[in-house]
């Protein structure tokens, strides 16, 4: 009987450690509403600060390769900016500043009172910052 209580805390520890381990991974699924993520990402940071609406960011590193992967979810449309993304602008101090080239948005109909999905990178597409707003 031990032996069988002493498996279930383990297990129930693995479950608990992969799903913090993924957190910010499952996060990026969600926001971008996709299946999986590209294999390529590396260093996902995410971050959350809104109280009243959703206000949630992350910032990673992606073979540019692979960058296409994360546009598969949501109808987005293309726009050509020049700005850098930067601890200075509000928000959660998140990876590393950037100079941004493209962003990518999309404001659901599921979201009834406003928001929208933003996938923001450089020149490069290798640096990309998504956010997520819902009113």
């Amino acid at each position: 009987m031990k032996k069988i209580f002493l498996s279930i805390i383990v297990m129930v520890f693995i479950f608990i450690g992969w799903n913090i381990y993924n957190e910010n991974e499952n996060l990026t699924k969600g926001i971008l509403n996709i299946k999986s993520v590209p294999s390529s990402i590396q260093n996902i940071e995410c971050d959350s600060w809104g109280f009243t609406d959703i206000l949630t960011a992350c910032v990673f590193k992606i073979n540019p390769t692979q960058f296409p992967l994360l546009l598969k979810g949501w109808n987005f449309t293309k726009t050509n900016v020049n700005y850098s993304y930067s601890h200075d602008i509000g928000g959660p101090k998140l990876g590393k500043n950037f100079l941004i080239n493209e962003s990518y948005i999309v404001h659901p109909k599921d979201y009834i009172h406003g928001g929208h999905v933003r996938v923001s990178t450089d020149k490069n597409n290798s640096n990309v910052i998504i956010d997520i707003y819902i009113e």
